[in-house]
C-alpha cells in the first residue's frame, strides 16, 4: 500500500498530489508575517501560512457560508524539557522511572497547557465570535463547531473552493490567518480545520502481475509447513499469492520468526491494537479472509466526524485490518476511521482520539504526507499527540512512504524531485517503518526500490523539521550522510533519521495476498504493509511478557546489535528515479533505506520483554507531630518507611502541603518540594532539606517513591491518613538597652537606643519604644502610661533603634521598655517591666548648684524694635515650676565711649514644668538711650533660676538690636 502523495488508483490512474498549507502555524516554526488587515483586529499574518495551491487546481469560487467547519486550536504541552525527560526516563533501563508510564488520563494534570492558556484560549475565540468551544481529555486541542462565514470573519480569511486536476473538489483559506494574542504565541501550535485540500493519502501499490482470484474463500486450506503454528492460509489465498509471486500472512509469519511465538503460546491476547484509516472497508472481505484463515478475531470501528461511508475503499484500510486479523490473532483490533476529504483538523484529531483512551498499546498509521508539503501548523500539532503516546507507554508505528528518497514525488510543487521524508513517520515519537524486498522467507532481503517503474521504493532519508531523538543511537546512525543543516540543529546536533526498522513492502516481488472487494489479490504492498506488521509483532510479543513493553523505539536501538533480533539489510538503495546517485544506499547496521533492518521475533521478544514481574513496594512517612516556626522540621525527624521492595534503588521525593487546616485530596500536584533520598534496599530514608515552613499552621506529608527497573513506584497515604505536623508560631525574646545616663533638655541619640529582638522566625513587623518618667522607680505595669518615643520596623532577628530621639525633659530617672506586634510566624513579645528595666538617668543641666529646676533655650533670641523676644523651656519635677531671671548685657568693647559691660534690659518669669514660654524683654531707659546713641547694640543673654543660685543656660554670640527708622509723613500739598 504505497503511502505517497502520487495516488495510483487500483487499476493504475494517477491523479495530481494535493499540497496546501493554508492552516495557521503557530508554533516554533512561525514567523511573523505581513501585516494585517487594514479593516479587521490588530494582529499579524504568519509568513508560514500562505496556502499553496497544487499544479491543475483551479478555484471555482467562494466556499458557501453556511459550510460546517471543525475548528481546532492546537496547544503546546506546559513544560516541553519535563515532557521529553520524562519520555527518556521511562524508556531507560536502569532509570528509576523505567516503564513507570503514565497513568491514563493523566498526561493532561502532568503535563497538559495550563488552565490559564485554555482560558485565554477559549476568551479570544469567544471575542472572535467563536462562543462554544469544547476541551480534548488531553487539553491539548480547543475545538469548535462552527461556519465558513464565521470562520472567515474572526480571521479574516476567505474559504475559496478549488477543483482538482482529478475533478475532486476542496476548501482552503486564501491567506494566512490574521492571529493576535494568546492565538500568536508560542502556546499555540496550530489553527485547523480550514483545508480540505492537504490530507494524508495512501497510495496502493501494486504488481504489474497483480492476480485477482474470485473462488470461494473459505477452500480447503494449504499446507504450506506442515509444523507451522498459527494461522494457516486457505487454498484460494495461497494459489494467489503463488500465482502473483507474494506471500501469505502464514508465510510472513514464518518468514519474520511470528509462528516461533505462536507455537510458545503468544497470539497478542489481551492486547489492543489501533489503526489510522481515511476510508471505509467491507466488513464482508474481513468475514471472508478470517474464514479463511480461522480467526474470530474483535474488530471494533469507531466512527469520528461521521465516519468514512460504505464500500470497499480502495484496499487500504482492508489491507491494514486483515495482516492484524491473521498476524496477531489474539488481539483487539480498534479501527479509528474519519472520512477521505478529512480537513487537517480532523486528521490530526483522529491521532489524538487514538491515542487519548491509553487502551492500545500498539498503534500503527499507512497514511501520511511528504514533511516538505505538510503545514508546520499540523507537523506542530500532531507532535504532542506522539510524545503523550510515548508518556503513556504506547508505541505509534508510521509507514516511511513509499517513493524512496523522493517522498514528494510527483507532487505538483517544486518538492516533487527534492530529497523528503514521510510526515508523520519523521516525527521524533514515532517508530518509522521502510520497506524490503523479501526475496526467500529464510529470509533473504534487499532494499524495496522498483527504480521507476511505477511500483515504488522504501521511503527514507533526513528530517527537514525535526532533531534526532536522543534514543537514536548505534552503529550507522551517525554516518556519511548524517546532517545538522536541514533541520537547523545547530552546532555538533544532527537531524532525525528514517527508517527506524523496515519489513516486506514490495508488491512486484514478494507482496502481501488479501481479500479485497470480493476477491483475493496478490502482488500488494508498499510501506503500509509494514508498518501495521510491526504493531502486530510488538503486539504478539508484548501478550507474552510480564509487564507492559511501552514505548519500544529506544529499546529497539538498544538491541539492534544483539544477534538473532534482526536481519540487517545491506544490499539496494531508495533512490527511486536514479536521479540522487544512489542516494541513500543500504550498509551494514543502520542506514537510511532500511534503518536497523527487518525482526526477527524470537530474539526480540527476548530482547524486548522485562525480565521480571515488576515488585511493588509500600511507603509511608513519620515526622513530628508539632515543630517551632522559629526553626526548621529537621531532615533527621522526616522519614520515609519504604518496605517490601525487591532490593529497591531510585529516589524518594518528598512533599509537603501547607500551611492548610486539612489535608489535600490529592497529593499529584500543588506540594512543596522538600528534599529527595537515594534509595538502596529498603529502609527508612531522609531528605536532603529540612523543612522552613513560610508561616504557622498544619503541614501534610506525603513521599513518593519512582521506582526502578525492578519495583514499581510507591506513594504514601493521602489525604486522612497524611503525617502531619503542626507548626506553632515563635515567640521571640525582647530586650532594651539605653545609655545609663543624660541631661535633661538634651537630645539622646537614637543609635544609642537598642532593641535586641532574638529566637524569631523570620520576624517582620514593629517594635515600638516607651519610656517612663521622671520618676524614681520603674512602673509596675507597662501596657499604659508610657510615652512612645518612636517605632522600628523588623526584618529579621537582630537590634533595632527607635526612629526618634530621646530628650528627657526634666533630670529625674527614666524606665524604657519595647514591645514588639509579632507577625504570622512570630507572637507578641515585650521586653521585661518592672524591676529588671533598662535605666537612664537625666542629670541637670551643667553649672547649676543644687535644686532640681532647669531651663533650656529654645531656638535663637530674636531682636525687636525695642528689646528681644526668646522661648524658654522649663524642665522641672511635675507640679514644679521655674522660675527664671533674663538678663541682656552690652558686650565689652561695644563702642569707645561705652566699653564696659551695661545691663540694658532685664525680666522675671516664671514657667510650669515641661512648658514653654515666648518672653518679651524691653531695654531699660539705659539701654534705650544707648541704642539712641549708637544706633546699635551687640548683647548678652544670662538666664537664672534664683533656687540654682546663677545657672548659666544659653548664650548668644553678637545678638545686635537695631535702632529702627521711622518714616516721616508727608505734607499734604494745597
Amino acid at each position: 500500500m504505497r503511502m505517497s502523495k502520487l495516488f495510483k488508483r487500483l487499476h493504475g490512474g494517477k491523479v495530481a498530489v494535493v499540497v496546501v498549507t493554508g492552516s495557521a502555524v503557530l508554533g516554533q516554526f512561525a514567523a511573523a508575517g505581513g501585516p494585517a488587515s487594514a479593516s479587521g483586529p490588530a494582529g499579524a499574518r504568519l509568513s508560514r501560512l500562505a496556502p499553496r495551491i497544487p499544479v491543475g487546481a483551479s478555484a471555482i469560487g467562494a466556499q458557501a457560508a453556511s459550510t460546517p467547519i471543525d475548528l481546532s486550536v492546537a496547544l503546546a504541552p506546559r513544560d516541553e524539557a519535563a515532557l521529553t525527560s520524562f519520555i527518556a526516563a521511562t524508556s531507560t533501563p536502569g532509570s528509576p522511572s523505567y516503564r513507570h508510564y503514565l497513568a491514563p488520563g493523566q498526561f493532561a494534570s502532568r503535563f497538559g497547557p495550563t488552565s490559564t492558556t485554555i482560558a485565554a484560549v477559549q476568551d479570544e475565540l469567544r471575542s472572535l465570535g467563536i462562543p462554544a468551544t469544547t476541551l480534548s481529555s488531553d487539553h491539548l486541542f480547543v475545538n469548535a463547531a462552527t461556519t465558513a462565514a464565521t470562520v472567515e470573519s474572526a480571521f479574516r480569511v476567505q474559504l475559496q473552493r478549488y477543483r482538482m486536476s482529478d475533478g475532486t473538489v476542496g476548501f482552503s483559506n486564501t491567506d494566512a490567518p490574521l492571529v493576535s494574542g494568546v492565538l500568536a504565541s508560542s502556546a499555540v501550535n496550530g489553527i485547523l480545520g480550514m483545508d480540505t485540500l492537504t490530507h494524508p493519502r495512501p497510495l496502493l501499490a501494486r504488481s504489474p502481475r497483480a492476480i485477482r482470484f474470485d473462488r470461494d474463500a473459505t477452500s480447503a486450506r494449504s499446507s504450506l509447513r506442515a509444523d507451522a503454528s498459527g494461522p494457516q492460509a486457505c487454498m484460494p489465498a495461497a494459489s494467489a499469492a503463488t500465482a502473483s509471486d507474494s506471500y501469505t500472512d502464514t508465510q510472513i509469519a514464518q518468514a519474520y520468526e511470528l509462528s516461533n511465538l505462536y507455537a510458545d503460546g503468544a497470539t497478542g491476547a489481551n492486547q489492543t491494537i489501533a489503526l489510522y484509516e481515511l476510508e471505509p472497508y467491507s466488513s464482508t472481505d474481513l468475514t471472508a479472509f478470517q474464514n479463511c484463515y480461522g480467526t474470530s478475531v474483535s474488530v471494533t470501528n469507531i466512527n469520528e466526524f461521521g465516519g468514512p461511508g460504505t464500500g470497499a475503499g480502495s484496499g487500504e484500510s482492508i489491507l491494514d485490518v486483515e495482516n492484524m486479523v491473521a498476524l496477531a490473532p489474539g488481539a483487539k483490533i480498534l479501527v479509528y476511521q474519519a472520512p477521505s476529504a478529512a480537513t487537517d483538523s480532523q486528521a490530526v484529531d483522529l491521532y489524538d482520539d487514538m491515542v487519548e483512551p491509553d487502551n492500545a498499546k500498539q498503534l500503527s498509521t499507512s497514511w501520511g504526507t511528504c514533511e516538505l508539503d505538510e503545514s508546520t501548523s499540523v507537523i506542530n500539532s500532531e507532535a504532542p499527540i506522539f510524545q503523550e503516546a510515548a508518556a503513556d507507554g504506547e508505541t505509534f508505528y508510521a509507514a516511511a512512504g513509499d517513493d524512496g528518497s523522493e517522498d514528494c514525488l510527483e507532487d505538483g510543487t517544486s518538492n516533487d524531485s527534492k530529497l523528503a521524508v514521510d510526515d508523520p513517520a519523521s516525527q521524533q515519537y514515532v517508530v518509522s517503518v521502510g520497506g524490503v524486498r523479501l526475496e526467500t522467507l529464510t529470509p533473504t532481503e534487499a532494499v524495496w526500490n522498483d527504480h521507476g517503474d511505477g511500483e515504488g521504493a522504501g521511503g527514507g532519508g533526513i528530517s527537514t523539521r525535526w532533531l534526532m531523538p536522543s534514543w537514536q543511537t548505534g552503529t550507522g546512525v551517525i554516518n556519511n550522510f548524517s546532517s545538522g543543516t536541514s533541520c537547523d540543529a545547530g552546532s555538533g546536533n544532527y537531524c532525525r533519521e528514517v527508517p527506524d526498522v523496515s519489513g516486506d513492502a514490495d508488491p512486484d516481488e514478494g507482496g502481501w495476498v488479501f481479500y479485497f472487494d470480493g476477491a483475493w489479490d496478490g502482488g500488494e504492498g508498499g510501506a503500509s504493509a509494514a508498518a501495521p506488521m510491526w504493531a502486530a509483532l510488538t503486539a504478539v510479543i508484548a501478550s507474552q511478557c510480564e509487564a507492559a513493553l511501552g514505548f519500544v523505539a529506544p529499546r529497539l536501538y538498544e538491541v539492534a546489535s544483539d544477534a538473532g533480533n534482526f536481519t540487517d539489510v545491506t544490499s539496494g538503495n531508495n533512490d527511486y528515479t536514479d536521479a540522487h546517485g544512489g542516494d541513500y544506499p543500504a550498509t551494514a547496521g543502520y542506514d537510511l533505506a532500511s534503518g536497523l533492518g527487518s525482526p526477527l521475533a524470537t530474539g526480540l521478544a527476548t530482547s524486548l520483554c522485562p525480565s521480571s514481574v515488576l515488585t511493588s513496594p509500600s511507603l509511608s512517612v513519620t515526622a513530628p507531630s508539632t515543630d517551632t516556626a522559629a526553626s526548621p522540621v529537621a531532615a533527621s525527624s522526616i522519614g520515609g518507611v519504604l518496605a517490601g521492595g525487591s532490593s529497591p534503588a531510585g529516589t524518594i521525593s518528598f512533599l509537603v502541603f501547607g500551611p492548610q487546616s486539612s489535608p489535600p485530596s490529592s497529593c499529584t500536584s500543588g506540594g512543596t518540594a522538600v528534599g529527595t533520598a537515594s534509595v538502596s534496599g529498603n529502609g527508612t530514608y531522609h531528605p536532603s532539606a529540612s523543612l522552613i515552613a513560610p508561616a504557622a499552621g498544619d503541614y501534610w506529608w506525603y513521599a513518593d517513591y519512582g521506582g526502578d527497573a525492578h519495583n514499581n513506584p510507591a506513594a504514601s497515604a493521602c489525604g486522612a491518613s497524611m503525617a502531619e505536623t503542626v507548626i506553632t508560631a515563635a515567640t521571640p525574646a525582647v530586650s532594651v538597652s539605653a545609655p545609663s545616663t543624660a541631661t535633661a533638655g538634651v537630645a539622646t541619640a537614637s543609635a544609642s537606643i537598642d532593641g535586641v529582638l532574638a529566637g524569631g522566625a523570620s520576624p517582620t513587623g514593629t517594635i515600638s519604644f516607651q519610656v517612663f518618667g521622671p520618676q524614681p522607680s520603674p512602673p509596675l505595669a507597662c501596657t499604659s502610661g508610657g510615652a512612645t518615643v518612636g517605632t522600628a520596623s523588623v526584618s529579621g532577628n537582630g537590634t533595632y533603634h527607635p526612629s526618634a530621639v530621646f530628650t528627657p525633659p526634666a533630670a529625674g530617672d527614666y524606665w524604657w521598655y519595647a514591645n514588639y506586634g509579632g507577625d504570622a510566624n512570630n507572637n507578641r513579645a515585650a521586653s521585661a517591666c518592672r524591676s529588671l528595666m533598662s535605666q537612664t538617668v537625666a542629670a541637670r543641666p551643667s553649672g547649676g548648684s543644687g535644686g532640681s529646676a532647669a531651663v533650656r533655650l529654645a531656638g535663637s533670641p530674636k531682636a525687636t524694635a525695642d528689646g528681644v523676644t526668646l522661648k524658654l523651656v522649663c524642665s522641672a519635677p511635675a507640679g514644679q515650676k521655674c522660675q527664671t531671671t533674663s538678663t541682656f548685657e552690652t558686650a565689652s568693647g561695644t563702642s569707645k565711649k561705652h566699653g564696659r559691660a551695661v545691663v540694658v534690659a532685664q525680666k522675671s518669669t516664671s514657667i510650669p514644668a515641661g512648658r514653654t514660654a515666648t518672653i518679651a524683654v524691653t531695654l531699660n531707659g539705659q539701654g534705650q538711650r544707648l541704642l539712641k546713641r549708637i544706633h546699635k547694640l551687640a548683647v548678652t543673654l544670662t538666664v537664672t533660676v534664683p533656687s540654682d543660685g546663677k545657672t548659666t543656660v544659653a548664650l548668644t554670640d553678637k545678638l545686635t538690636i537695631k535702632q529702627q527708622k521711622k518714616k516721616k509723613k508727608k505734607k499734604r500739598g494745597g
